[in-house]
């Protein structure tokens, strides 16, 4: 379960670096340089990746498809969560954690489910 909750951590930690953080660093006039410094390390970096494109498409898929495996018990284990420790509104934090609960019904009925058996 810990490894559950380092992983979700690390994934809002680095959303919210890339979508709020860096942009606010990026226009600041001391960090323009190390920015574009990075910046041309990363697209460096792409630009050789290109021809591997096939093989990380197929290995994100793989990961996708194990992250599919967990996400039930996740949404399950934040769906018990008390969402007020981390700064969400008390308002918003019974709202999402209905809508976690939902998704968790949803994923059990689905799990639930006998798979179609063709006719032979």
């Amino acid at each position: 379960m810990r490894v559950l909750w380092s992983a979700a951590v690390l994934a809002a930690a680095v959303f919210v670096y890339w979508r709020w953080v860096r942009p606010a660093l990026h226009v600041r006039s001391e960090l323009k340089a190390f920015y574009a410094q990075a910046d041309g390390f990363w697209a460096e970096l792409a630009a050789r990746l290109a021809g591997y494109r096939t093989y990380i498409t197929a290995i994100g898929g793989a990961v996708a498809l194990e992250f599919a495996d967990i996400l039930p018990d996740l949404v399950g284990a934040l769906a018990g969560a008390d969402l007020t420790a981390f700064g969400v509104p008390p308002e918003l934090a019974k709202r999402l954690g209905q809508i976690l609960l939902l998704t968790a019904a949803v994923f059990r009925a689905k799990a639930n489910v006998p798979a179609k058996q063709e006719d032979a």
